[in-house]
């Protein structure tokens, strides 16, 4: 029940037929509770009617009715009564109620009940929790649950939300021991790495692919994800020539909503949904699962979120100034929805009115850039620009306050950042953010779209700096929830089920392995040569190969593991390093039945060729490799 709540607690404005009520001012419910019409006898029999009478009348004296979804109460039902008895006193209960309150006002409230909705998400919840729990799984899915290969596929250029969660929950499998990699387009895979160096073995994290070659990038794992609209014709290919392949849509917004109705992106994010009919879609909101789920007509399973607390955290030494309260925003005017032009035109009001109280810091675009330059500037602010990962939780350390007058958010990362770095954030009323916002207490959940209201309210909390301070607290208390492990475990939790139906229905093909070693350059970052796309990747990875061989790339120099695959096939020469260990591998290689195909460029034999283009090491050494390459393989 605790891992299914979620805050603030559903509301009502009906009846509750059992309730637990909470409330600031217990002797004004203690007043209500022993009003003296309570207790005229034969007002109501025994058992039967007052817990409804007395919701009704809290309900008027203006206190909220709310479920308490964290709560278990077993109902034993009719054990006091007995059936017959309990029959007797429900129907004189109704009847004593009706008279009370009036007839009408009690059939209109026991209607809205019939018709309440607010509890469907949490009994949705509360069976998915108990249904994804290691005691629920098959003895079959529960192998699954460890040692699914999961793929992620992120073609896209990064530096968002999504993208973040994408590649933190990959690497919270990878220290869970799940071989988990995020395939991003070739011509990405730098910047990628680069942006991601904190974190550990993130060469080998990431993966290049092409449009020419997802299929036989992808046809190793056992679980492959679309990730954004774009990527789902993508794994729809996977699945077409891997149908053992279980194919996943990870639903981080409703992407629709980011085009004009009729674009060709609206559409083709429109029909994402439904594009491969057996997918199994998740989602990180409630918000992002009703807006799916009521257009689409598609079921959508939901996982946790996820937070690196390792770059987001709170720092005592941040460098606040406590004489003055610092308010940051991302700014990005490149995404309409964002609403950049109101978040400006807001700072710039907050600016005016508290003057030297405040300080403002800004991130997200370039201040040169044309459509920043064409918002309000006409106030004292610091630009960031574009940063990092480390640098916005910098930023974020050194703020009170951050704002977020997007459209709406699907979910809102920046804003749980922000609480993790202990920041009180602004976030939207529309979307997901109530998964973990509450108003007033932990974050102030606005209309964006009404900047007076917005700075009404920032208002309101910049003249007490004692209810800002608890607030913070609040908000670092509910980041603490959240975090890729536990993100990580509720996914592999929910395809294992998923992946043992499939490979019930689509056995896993006995495929023989093969293993390329494509020749590398590069010191800091290692390249495939020109002569390895083009004699090895691009003939060994065409998609039609994938449902006869199991083919795998190494990146990093390394010579595959004795016993892990059929065939090798090695390329030109081994980096430094590698090279000593070529003699006791193969010997090692060949034992466990593995054979050896040699790609040899002829060109390696011609020494003064070699020189001419520059080779800089010893050609007689580089031909006894070749000559030991050569001899040890099976084929050349």
């Amino acid at each position: 029940m605790q891992s299914a709540a979620r805050a603030p607690n559903p509301r009502c404005d009906t009846i509750l037929p059992v309730q637990v009520l909470f409330g600031k001012d217990l002797d004004d419910l203690g007043n209500i509770f022993f009003a003296p019409d309570i207790h005229v006898a034969g007002t109501f029999p025994t058992g039967y009617g007052e817990e409804n009478d007395f919701c009704i009348r809290a309900q008027d004296a203006g206190f909220a009715l709310a479920f308490a979804d964290d709560t278990y109460v077993f109902h034993a039902k009719s054990k006091s009564f007995g059936k017959e008895r309990r029959d007797a006193l429900s129907k004189s209960g109704s009847a004593a109620i009706r008279e009370k309150h009036g007839a009408a006002k009690f059939e209109a409230l026991a209607q809205k009940v019939a018709n309440l909705r607010a509890m469907d998400l949490v009994r949705r919840r509360v069976n998915q929790a108990l249904g994804s729990a290691p005691e629920a799984l098959s003895a079959e899915a529960a192998t699954w649950v460890l040692r699914q290969k999961v793929l992620f596929l992120l073609p896209v250029g990064g530096g968002g939300g999504g993208a973040h969660s994408v590649v933190q929950e990959a690497a919270a499998m990878r220290k869970l021991g799940v071989e988990a990699k995020v395939a991003v387009r070739n011509q990405h895979y730098f910047k990628y790495v680069n942006d991601y160096r904190d974190m550990p073995e993130v060469d080998d994290l990431f993966t290049g692919f092409s449009d020419e070659n997802v299929v036989s990038t992808a046809q190793a794992f056992d679980v492959v994800i679309a990730t954004i609209y774009s990527s789902v014709a993508l794994l729809e290919q996977v699945v077409k020539h891997c149908p053992w392949i279980l194919p996943v849509y990870y639903t981080q917004d409703y992407e629709p909503m980011f085009f004009e109705t009729g674009s060709e992106n609206w559409s083709e994010a429109n029909a994402s949904y439904a594009l491969i009919p057996d997918a199994l879609l998740m989602a990180k909101t409630d918000w992002i699962r009703q807006q799916i789920e009521s257009r689409h007509g598609v079921e959508v399973q939901k996982v946790e979120p996820s937070l690196d607390h390792d770059v987001y955290h709170p720092e005592i030494c941040a460098g606040k100034d406590q004489s003055r309260i610092c308010i940051s925003a991302m700014v990005r005017p490149s995404t309409p929805r964002r609403g950049a032009g109101r978040t400006m035109e807001l700072l710039a009001r907050l600016k005016a009115s508290h003057a030297d109280r405040i300080d403002i810091r800004i991130f997200g675009c370039d201040s040169e850039a044309d459509d920043f330059k064409a918002l309000e500037q006409d106030f004292d602010f610091t630009n960031h620009g574009v940063l990092t990962r480390p640098q916005v939780a910098d930023v974020l350390r050194r703020s009170d306050i951050f704002l977020d007058l997007s459209d709406y958010q699907a979910f809102g990362r920046t804003s749980l950042e922000a609480m993790a770095c202990g920041t009180v954030p602004l976030v939207p009323e529309a979307g997901g953010g109530d998964e973990y916002a509450l108003h007033k207490v932990n974050a102030l959940v606005a209309d964006t779209g009404d900047v007076e209201a917005c700075h009404a309210l920032l208002t309101d909390l910049l003249q007490d700096r004692h209810r800002l301070g608890r607030m913070q607290l609040h908000a670092m208390r509910t980041a603490s929830r959240y975090s890729p492990r536990r993100a990580a475990m509720s996914e592999l939790l929910t395809f294992a089920p998923a992946l043992a139906a499939r490979r019930n229905k689509y056995p896993d093909p006995v495929r023989p392995k093969v293993v390329l070693v494509p020749g590398l350059r590069g010191a800091d970052h290692l390249q495939i040569t020109g002569s390895g796309y083009v004699r090895l990747l691009c003939p060994y990875l065409q998609d039609g190969l994938a449902t006869s061989w199991e083919i795998t790339v190494l990146h990093d120099g390394t010579l595959p593991e004795p016993g892990s695959a059929d065939v090798a096939i090695l390329q030109r020469d081994l980096l430094r390093g590698f090279r000593d260990h070529f003699g006791p591998w193969v010997e090692a290689w060949k034992a466990r039945g593995g054979r050896l195909i040699y790609e040899l460029d002829d060109d390696l034999l011609d020494s003064r060729a070699l020189k001419d283009r520059g080779y800089e090491e010893d050609t007689d050494a580089l031909r006894a490799r070749v000559q030991a390459y050569a001899e040890a393989a099976d084929l050349i």
